[in-house]
């Protein structure tokens, strides 16, 4: 028995060293997955705090995008209300220009249709001065002719019985 228990006693020792290697092992183990979580946890805490920089710059510049986005938008729609003023301006000021040239052509005919009738009132007191003056010269010649006829019957008859004009008989 006694070699039994020696034998038990150096069974017990040698599971018990193994026991102490195992555990030795497992807490080498333990130790180095610790140091390696840790580590990994100092990788993370690292590439979390990049990301989040980037992350936070990321959403600096996305503002900034949106920003410079609005703002071209608005600038842009400022132009177009800027350019619809100016069509309309440019509009109205061809309708303008076209009234005045309508009302210059309708001026233009006006002065020409007065030169027109100037130049035949003209014309018609000319031919009118030339037809009074034609009647009046006329009535002149017949009143002459009258006077001279009146002036030798009142000759003739003055001197009554010395000449006498013959009559056609």
């Amino acid at each position: 028995m006694l070699q039994e228990n020696r034998d038990q006693a150096a069974i017990h020792k040698q599971d018990t060293g193994e026991f102490m290697t195992e555990r030795l092992q497992w807490e080498e183990e333990k130790a180095s997955l610790l140091q390696e979580n840790r580590d990994q946890a100092a990788i993370h805490k690292q590439d979390t705090g990049e990301f989040m920089t980037k992350r936070l710059q990321w959403e600096e510049e996305k503002a900034t995008l949106l920003q410079e986005n609005r703002d071209s938008c608005v600038a842009q729609l400022n132009q177009k209300e800027e350019v619809d003023n100016f069509a309309a301006v440019l509009r109205n000021a061809e309708q303008h220009f076209k009234g005045f040239e309508e009302w210059r052509e309708e001026m233009s005919s006006l002065i020409r249709a007065v030169e027109e009738l100037k130049q035949m009132l003209q014309k018609k007191e000319q031919e009118s001065v030339s037809k009074d003056f034609l009647a009046v010269k006329t009535q002149l010649e017949d009143l002459q002719r009258k006077v001279n006829e009146k002036k030798r019957n009142k000759w003739y008859r003055f001197c009554g019985t010395l000449f006498t004009p013959r009559r056609a008989e």
